[in-house]
């Protein structure tokens, strides 16, 4: 009897977590999201760390980096200690911070894992919905994605401030992507994986139906892009 009462509570409490909605940050208007927000939500690392960006030209530099999630900015440490932001990320080839990588193929890509020649990469974002204090969240109606701003100039800027002019909820989401052998990345879908391996179409559809991929899942697409590489 204690071992089936047992069973049932556990089953009630992972209903309850899968179940619980995922963590809003609420914002309020005139606030700036970079100053309220917590370390570990805003940024990838919990604080600045010794890192070395690779450019395409050859050019190589050490900084204090962290990547800022909301802005999609690749900040430093200034020589006053003051943050910056790598102006022209176009020009990076890619950077390592501790055993983390990142490329730029339009915005940043945090790598995952590889596969021979093959890249599975992350990237994080936020959205934003209006949040209304008597109604609750905002409806999905309302989300968009947070503003990213672009640079002129290589070296740094000042980090940019993003102020809300009303109350928002900021919530994170994340999509995948595959790199190829020349770090250009495409959205890790169907669609994708039929294209970079067209050669193997029919056995990659075929997997797909005996495997039920989920596309948000990382485990899942490490499965598969190991599949089609063993092609």
């Amino acid at each position: 009897m204690r071992l089936i009462l047992a069973i049932i509570g556990a089953l009630i409490l992972h209903s309850q977590l899968v179940a619980q909605p995922a963590t809003d940050y609420i914002v309020k208007a005139g606030q700036v999201p970079g100053k309220v927000l917590p370390a570990e939500v805003l940024y990838v690392l919990p604080s600045f760390k010794q890192g070395t960006v690779y450019m395409r030209n050859g050019e190589v530099t050490k900084q204090w980096l962290n990547y800022n999630i909301i802005l999609d900015e690749m900040q430093f440490l200034g020589a006053k200690g003051d943050t910056l932001t790598i102006a022209e990320p176009a020009l990076v080839k890619n950077i390592r911070i501790d055993s983390i990588y990142f490329f730029y193929d339009k915005t940043y890509l945090q790598l995952k894992s590889t596969v021979g020649v093959y890249k599975l990469a992350i990237k994080q974002f936020f959205v934003q919905t209006p949040y209304r204090t008597r109604g609750g969240y905002g409806t999905s109606s309302g989300v968009s994605a947070i503003s990213t701003f672009t640079s002129m100039g290589f070296g740094g800027r000042p980090a940019t401030n993003l102020m809300v002019d009303k109350d928002v909820a900021f919530h994170k989401l994340a999509n995948f992507y595959i790199g190829d052998a020349f770090n250009r990345f495409y959205k890790a879908d169907k669609k994708t994986f039929l294209n970079i391996f067209a050669e193997h179409k029919s056995s990659i559809e075929k997997y797909l139906r005996l495997n039920k991929t989920n596309f948000h899942n990382p485990a899942e697409l490490q499965s598969l892009l190991e599949f089609c590489t063993l092609q």
